[in-house]
């Protein structure tokens, strides 16, 4: 038998596709029908400790909403992929498409990165705050040159020195230390500058050497010691802020090309309000893990002034001996430039006086080996008409050096101040060196051009002066 239809269902089976339709409508063009894209994750961070769980209730979310949910991480915890090492090798085969990068794994991705960890860079949170919103263009630019797209740049602590040993209150108390050292160039800089001894070892084996004394100091993130439950094996935290350690998201530059424009476009929308709320809960529960660890038994050390001064003197004095070796010291003369003016508002401020220079010759041009002669051209006799009718060669030019990506940055501040300079909106000198007034002069153009006010040397900027 054959059923007839019903009108009316008929007629709500139209309103509901049409009512369907309508709302794929709304959808915007550039996310409907996008397939879903997955993002193979690592980290040294254990899952639901210390700065990881930001990472799932801050930098999760956000790349959901970046991404109208199309966007999803699969994140290895707890180092089951190996270190910040490993995490770079497997990038560059596409065995995972990022990572969470510790401080040291940050440098191995961008070496220029070194210089915000520096050892007694900053005073406080709210310079690295100011020092971050002023050069994360700079530093997108030197991650991108190394294959890396840096997504988030946020805290991992003021590392604080902990020893099991010594109170750490004087010179002579760290030269008596063995301090682990894991951290890269900069940290072990600092350890020989200090005259310490070190014992080199990598993250997952500094747990068990300290407790069977091999080591008995470091520094170290106060939430990584509470989560590796050394503090009870420590009897000491010395809490001066010797070192700022920063934590960088960041993927594979071919993962980033491959992500829809619409996404990209999403998560920088999202990127400072998630740097934001991820630093916020970082530096809470740092602060809290040391409190507990000092509830717990440790001693916290003090440092008389002089003391203080002693280390610090000798610390600082590594900051010329790695610059234009570890990072441009350009890099450095910029990032110490927009502190000055942070902190000329700022009194009692601490302020560096650090000589900088360059440690490095110019690169001296190629050399090209002459072509040797060619039997006829040996043999052939020479006649005065000739010589006449074919005047000798001119030697040929040299070809230039290819450009680095150091003196290509260089280049193109100084291209870029002197197009300011010739509109008014630069009154310093043709350098290479970014600062504030670069930053407000470029602030001024983009105004006048029309273009997004970003202060950086950003494509659009580059594009709108004719600068490659």
């Amino acid at each position: 038998m054959i059923k007839k239809s019903n009108p009316a269902s008929g007629v709500s089976i139209g309103l509901a596709v049409l009512l369907a339709l309508g709302l794929f409508m709304l959808i915007p063009k550039n996310l409907q029908a996008q397939e879903t894209i997955t993002w193979r994750i690592a980290t040294l961070a254990p899952q639901g400790v210390g700065w990881a769980h930001q990472v799932s209730e801050v930098i999760l979310p956000a790349v959901e909403k970046a991404s109208n949910g199309n966007l999803r991480l699969r994140i290895f915890w707890g180092g089951v992929r190996g270190d910040d090492a490993d995490y770079l090798r497997m990038m560059s085969t596409g065995q995972i498409q990022g990572a969470g990068f510790s401080g040291q794994g940050a440098v191995l991705a961008c070496p220029e990165f070194a210089v915000v960890e520096l050892p007694f860079l900053f005073n406080d949170y709210d310079e690295v705050d100011y020092i971050r919103q002023r050069m994360t263009p700079t530093f997108d630019y030197y991650f991108s040159q190394h294959g890396i797209k840096l997504l988030f740049w946020v805290d991992q602590d003021f590392d604080q020195i902990y020893s099991s040993t010594s109170p750490l209150a004087t010179l002579e108390d760290f030269r008596k230390a063995n301090f682990v050292t894991w951290y890269g160039p900069i940290e072990q800089a600092v350890f020989d500058a200090l005259g310490v001894k070190t014992t080199p070892m990598s993250v997952p084996q500094i747990s068990a050497a300290w407790r069977a004394g091999k080591v008995d100091s470091g520094i170290s993130p106060a939430i990584w010691m509470v989560g590796a439950q050394l503090y009870t094996v420590v009897r000491y935290v010395n809490p001066i802020k010797i070192r700022y350690a920063p934590v960088i998201i960041a993927v594979s530059m071919d993962a980033w090309n491959s992500l829809p424009k619409a996404y990209q476009d999403g998560i920088w929308e999202q990127r400072d309000d998630a740097v934001a709320r991820f630093t916020a809960g970082t530096r809470r529960d740092n602060a809290r893990s040391v409190e507990a660890m000092i509830g717990y038994g440790l001693t916290e050390t003090k440092m008389t002034p002089a003391e203080f001064a002693r280390l610090h003197k000798q610390a600082v004095s590594i900051y010329s001996e790695l610059a234009d070796d570890v990072y441009p010291v350009g890099l450095l003369q910029e990032l110490m430039r927009y502190l000055a003016e942070f902190r000329k508002d700022r009194p009692g401020a601490q302020t560096l006086e650090v000589e900088l220079r360059p440690r490095t010759a110019p690169r001296p041009a190629p050399t090209v080996a002459a072509r040797p002669a060619t039997p006829a051209a040996a043999t052939a006799p020479a006649t005065p008409a000739a010589a006449s009718v074919a005047p000798e060669r001119a030697p040929r030019p040299t070809p230039p050096a290819a450009e680095n990506a150091w003196e290509r940055r260089v280049r193109q501040i100084r291209e870029v101040q002197t197009r300011l300079k010739e509109a008014d909106y630069y009154p310093g000198a043709i350098d290479g060196i970014f600062g504030p007034m670069t930053y407000n002069g470029i602030i001024r153009y983009q105004a006048e051009k029309g273009l997004p006010q970003t202060g950086a040397l950003d494509p659009q900027l580059l594009e709108s002066m004719n600068i490659k």
